[in-house]
This record gives C-alpha cells, sequence and structure tokens, in this order.
C-alpha cells in the first residue's frame, strides 16, 4: 500500500510541476526562456499620406527577446535600427495604417529589418517580436 502511494503521490507531483528538480539543464533551459524587452525611445515620429493631406504617425516599439546577447546587440546598433525603421514607417498612405491588420503586417516588417540590420551588422539575428506599445495617427 505504502508503493502505490509514494508512485501515486510521484505521478500527481510531476503531473503539476512540483517535482522539484534541481537538474542543470533544466534550470538552464528555463533561465533562456526570460522575456527581455528594448523600449526604443523617444517614440518614433513619421509623415504618412492622408488622402492627399500630411498625416502624422507615432510610433513606440519594444523590441523582445530571450537572449540577452541579442538585446545587447540590439542595444549597440540602436541608432542604425531607430532610423531604419523611421525609413520603413514613413510615407505610407493612410489605408496602409490604419487598423489592426495593418500594425500587425507593419510589425512583422519591423521585426523583419530589425534582424535584418542584426543579421548585417552581428551575423545573427534573434529578435522574436517588435510590439508597438503606442500607435497614433494624428
Amino acid at each position: 500500500m505504502k508503493i502505490k502511494t509514494t508512485i501515486f503521490l510521484t505521478i500527481i507531483f510531476a503531473f503539476l510541476g512540483i517535482s522539484g528538480c534541481n537538474h542543470p539543464s533544466i534550470i538552464k533551459e528555463t533561465a533562456k526562456q526570460e522575456v527581455k524587452f528594448w523600449p526604443i525611445e523617444p517614440p518614433l515620429v513619421v509623415n504618412y499620406d492622408n488622402f492627399g493631406r500630411k498625416g502624422f504617425l507615432q510610433i513606440a516599439p519594444s523590441i523582445m527577446t530571450f537572449d540577452s546577447s541579442v538585446l545587447k546587440n540590439v542595444i549597440a546598433h540602436s541608432p542604425v535600427i531607430r532610423q531604419k525603421l523611421i525609413h520603413l514607417f514613413e510615407g505610407r498612405k493612410f489605408e496602409n495604417l490604419f487598423g489592426s491588420e495593418n500594425q500587425i503586417k507593419l510589425q512583422k516588417e519591423a521585426l523583419n529589418e530589425v534582424n535584418r540590420i542584426l543579421i548585417e551588422f552581428t551575423g545573427r539575428g534573434g529578435v522574436e517580436k517588435v510590439l508597438f506599445t503606442s500607435y497614433v495617427l494624428q
């Protein structure tokens, strides 16, 4: 009976994740998954075409990665990243900026551009997402 109880409790604890396993490979894997963010500040402000009139787009992008070395590379190359993102965002038409679908598309384009820059300067990308913590069309 004692063996059955021990096996039952072991299964329950393993299922609930309370096993208390301190194996170094598990600790290392868990540590790698810590999310790191770096906000691009101040927010980027660019012009856009608002049906023939000039409009302003203000975006506050944040870079997300799981790797500290990637974050260091992002910060080290932040002037280039900032300048290339400004060029990526400016001059677009209102209909290509308005709506959540267009914001998601722009986030993907920004992600590709940031990783392209990192690959160009460091030999590797590693940015997981570019998030817009603020997105204002005026």
